[in-house]
């Protein structure tokens, strides 16, 4: 991997469960990409994870 980009994301889900179970509300979620290019010079976006929060912790997990 030569190249990985990293997005804070708010994600506004829309349910009929309550916040408390998980239902409406935004989601703060931070997504780890590899934009490595392959041998011939294209980009093929992996996405490597997606985990809870925006914040140094989350990132740093």
């Amino acid at each position: 991997m030569r190249a990985l980009v990293v997005d804070q994301h708010i994600w506004h889900r829309v349910t009929t469960r309550p916040i408390e179970d998980g239902g409406r509300g935004p989601k703060e979620l931070t997504g780890m990409v590899d934009l490595t290019r392959d041998q011939q010079g294209r980009v093929r976006a992996r996405l490597l994870d997606l985990v809870p929060g925006r914040s140094g912790a989350a990132y740093g997990d």
